[in-house]
């Protein structure tokens, strides 16, 4: 069973210029949580042991949106 206390990532973004592919690991962690296990429709007994998780994107000043490569803008939250 998923514990109900969620895990909470923050991923720093610094103005020096974050590229695409230094977030995309956080995608990996992303498969694992309950929402993405109940969109991919998997049996119950998966869903159930699925993380809650919480993301945070934080930069240096709390101002947004960040600026990364690709002209991919992410919102500071």
């Amino acid at each position: 069973m998923s514990s109900p206390i969620p895990l909470k990532v923050g991923i720093l973004l610094l103005s020096a210029g974050v590229q695409l592919m230094d977030v995309a690991p956080v995608d990996m962690l992303g498969m694992l949580s309950k929402d993405y296990v109940q969109a991919c429709q998997l049996p119950e007994h998966l869903v159930a042991k699925a993380l809650n998780i919480e993301y945070y994107f934080i930069n240096e000043t709390g101002d947004g949106p960040n600026q990364m490569t690709g002209g991919f803008k992410v919102a500071v939250t």
